[in-house]
């Protein structure tokens, strides 16, 4: 339609209308957007490399910058993920020599390969010439495993309550004393049948280590404004101790999730409690489904074939390289250090990635915008488009392509919030609004007042660079010594361009009526910015 108008309504050549209706094309195209958006997650990757990271997934960095909720499973994570026998206690009598050769048995026969079990292996290590009859290997949701051996009855080994039942009572202060002193209390109990009364025989002390910066790590998140749950499969009062030495906040808000029978009861509980125990699999998806119900961006850690339905739910899910393979395949981010210590670095990064795409977005926003609204204007006006591609090349490359790709790689770790494109758009808007607003006054007074094309045009480009300079001001606030000198540099090409090179960008010289309105132009730019932005805040279309 602009062609046409320009070429049959205003009978121009064909040559320039062609040019000029190709400069208003090439105008709505974001060039380079693309390529400096991929070159910033790229970096963002090669940095995260550094810190001993593996990003799966690109679009990760995102969520991860945004992420105010993040949910940690304890073993492995706040701990190191070395867990040892630290005590054997006798129950009933007991005798500690009967207790080692089952147990040694117990380990000769298990199948399960989780953190406990290792632990256990390696601490019941002498060979045992018990025949097994049968066993049911740990689950999750039966939380313990189940051994008969020939001539000497049946063994249960796992968590008291789930063991003893209505027994527990009897030994639940005992047992507790363990669980209180941040160690994991494991059950030995025996039966001649399985028809018989459980007997318990045994208690197995196990203890782990917190990570030496795994407080400093969760102060980070705390201050960072991310809220932090601890999910874990044992014992809730063991949890809450490791999470109060560990720096968790309102660490004594726990629960035993085998009182949350359904998901409701879940989503009651996710803001009351910050510590989950005996949670199975499938209550760690609700959990996080929950908080996402909620309104959280959440994050998910984790190194368990029995943290895969969380970590697939979660919006960022990372992985311990420690940890099962099936856990790293399902994770956008692994740890190869398997590290906790790492994730401000990651998050960091993630934000400085976002922040400044989304910074430097706005700058190439702002020519799409007001070269599509000019381009329609223009149609109805009777003149043709004030750029011809050569023009806009000056432009996008001074006041967007350059300090793009220079902002694109700052260090900035601000907290990201709102929507990605509506923040573009909010920053883009009333820079746009300013120079459509700016080149139709040139274009009616240039009518007015019969100044030429070619010096309508020059007029055009000025003020446009002005008021792209001026957003680029915007911007780059804070300055730091960087952005300023880029920002002297860039106004200083500019000058020496439309001085020296005029001709190259088909400039031309400004006689005295020209260069007053262009002044009287420039100096209206910044009341009209005022004043549009003032408008959009009254619509709430900004902030």
């Amino acid at each position: 339609m602009l062609f046409y108008k320009q070429f049959y309504m205003l009978n121009m050549p064909i040559q320039p209308a062609v040019v000029s209706t190709v400069a208003a094309t090439i105008g709505m195209i974001p060039e380079g957007l693309m390529l400096l958006t991929s070159v910033a997650l790229a970096v963002g990757v090669i940095k995260l490399a550094k810190h001993s990271t593996l990003v799966q997934e690109l679009y990760c960095l995102e969520t991860l910058a945004r992420t105010d909720m993040l949910c940690l499973d304890k073993t492995g994570t706040i701990t190191n993920g070395e867990i040892a026998v630290s005590q054997v206690i006798e129950f009933n009598g007991a005798d500690s020599e009967y207790i080692f050769s089952a147990m040694n048995a117990i380990v000769k026969y298990s199948v399960d390969d989780n953190s406990t079990a290792k632990a256990l292996k390696q601490f019941f290590s002498k060979n045992s010439d018990w025949r097994c009859v049968s066993f049911a290997p740990f689950s999750s949701a039966r939380k313990h495993s189940v051994y008969t051996f020939e001539n000497e009855g049946t063994f249960y080994l796992g968590a008291a309550e789930f063991i003893l039942k209505e027994q527990y009572d009897c030994y639940k202060k005992a047992i507790e004393e363990y669980t209180y002193n941040a160690s994991r209390a494991i059950l030995l109990a025996h039966s001649k049948t399985n028809s018989d009364i459980i007997n318990p025989i045994a208690i197995i002390a196990l203890h782990e280590e917190i990570r030496e910066n795994a407080a400093e790590t969760i102060e980070y998140f705390y201050k960072q404004g991310v809220n932090i749950k601890i999910i874990s499969g044992d014992d809730p009062r063991t949890v809450s101790q490791i999470a109060k030495k560990a720096g968790v906040v309102n660490y004594d808000k726990f629960i035993d999730a085998v009182k949350l029978n359904e998901y409701n009861d879940i989503l009651e509980c996710v803001d009351k409690y910050t510590v989950f125990g005996r949670v199975t699999p499938e209550q760690k998806k609700q959990i996080v489904m929950a908080l996402k119900n909620k309104g959280y961006t959440v994050a998910m850690t984790g190194d368990g074939v029995n943290d895969i339905l969380a970590l697939k739910e979660a919006d960022c899910s990372i992985a311990m390289n420690s940890g099962s393979d099936a856990a790293k395949s399902v994770s956008q981010l692994v740890l190869l250090n398997s590290d906790f210590s790492s994730m401000p670095c990651i998050v960091a990064e993630g934000r400085r990635v976002i922040n400044n795409i989304q910074r430097a977005s706005s700058l190439f926003l702002v020519k799409t915008i007001f070269s599509f609204v000019l381009a329609v204007i223009t149609i109805f006006l009777e003149a043709s488009y004030p750029f011809i591609p050569i023009q806009l090349t000056l432009i996008s490359t001074l006041t967007i392509g350059i300090p793009s790709f220079f902002l694109a790689l700052e260090p900035n770790e601000n907290k990201i919030s709102g929507k990605f494109l509506k923040n573009i758009l909010q920053n883009a808007l009333p820079g746009a609004l300013t120079i459509v607003v700016s080149l139709i006054c040139i274009i009616i007074l240039s009518k007015q007042y019969s100044i030429n094309n070619q010096a309508m045009s020059t007029i055009a480009v000025i003020i446009t660079a002005i008021s792209c300079f001026g957003i680029l001001f915007k911007v780059c606030s804070p300055f730091n010594f960087k952005r300023a000198a880029m920002l002297i540099l860039l106004i200083s090409a500019f000058v020496i361009s439309i001085l020296f090179f005029g001709d190259v960008f088909s400039l031309v010289s400004l006689n005295m009526q020209e260069l007053l309105l262009l002044c009287l132009i420039a100096v209206l730019i910044f009341p009209v910015y005022t004043g549009i932005n003032y408008m959009l805040r009254k619509l709430n279309i900004v902030k």
